[in-house]
């Protein structure tokens, strides 16, 4: 089987949140491949279907769910993802 791509930030509430699946803990769970970055930068990987699993936040995820509603992304160019509260909310914006 093919390792997911996953791309979360480095910030110990991600890295929680990823630990047991990211580290072989989760019994049956696909292997993945994991990239750390910024929250910035995660926002934009999941508009561009860049990961197969990314983790953005809260603020960026209405706006990523409008782009498949109105057809200018699709969901399977999106992919998948994962959302979580951000300390950043409020101030992130995807490109």
């Amino acid at each position: 089987m093919t390792a997911l791509r996953l791309a979360f930030s480095p910030c110990p509430n991600d890295t929680f949140i990823f630990h047991a699946w990211t580290h072989g803990l989760l019994p049956g769970a696909p292997a993945t491949e994991v990239t750390f970055a910024d929250v910035d930068v995660t926002n934009t990987a999941a508009e561009q279907g860049s990961f197969d699993v990314v983790k953005v936040s809260y603020a960026a995820l209405p706006w990523l769910l409008l782009c498949v509603h109105r057809g200018l992304r699709s969901p399977t160019t999106m992919r998948t993802i994962c959302c979580a509260t951000s300390a950043r909310r409020g101030r992130t914006r995807v490109r």
